[in-house]
């Protein structure tokens, strides 16, 4: 049996412990993971407002690994503000997102043209 993990993305500002995302993973009955998209807490590089297909870039990275590495597949994704826009896109694009049964929308922004995010749509 192929095993199934949520994976957990963390919003604008923020990083992979902050708020919920680390109490949720450790609450959940299956797998999960976190990670820091670029420039964000412990991972490197500057960090942007913004960057969406960098974000997209770093969660395909992570799906990749985890998939061949250690044979998971996306179960659940939950993502928070950033990530909620992250996860819908990616949703939309990956071929990996077909395995993806449920998706949780923290607080994902839905108004893009308007204020920071503008210049990204």
């Amino acid at each position: 049996m192929t095993p199934k993990r949520v994976q957990i993305l963390h919003g604008a500002m923020g990083h992979k412990d902050y708020l919920f995302q680390k109490r949720l993973a450790l609450r959940l009955p299956i797998d999960s993971f976190r990670f820091d998209f670029r420039g964000n807490h412990e991972t490197g590089g500057p960090w942007h407002l913004g960057r969406f297909s960098n974000d997209i870039a770093d969660l395909e990275t992570v799906v990749d690994y985890l998939t061949k590495e250690l044979g998971y597949v996306i179960d659940l994704l939950v993502g928070h503000s950033r990530g909620s826009v992250v996860s819908s896109q990616w949703l939309c694009m990956s071929e990996q997102a077909k395995t993806v049964r449920g998706f949780v929308n923290v607080a994902g922004r839905y108004r893009m043209e308007v204020g920071a995010y503008a210049s990204s749509v």
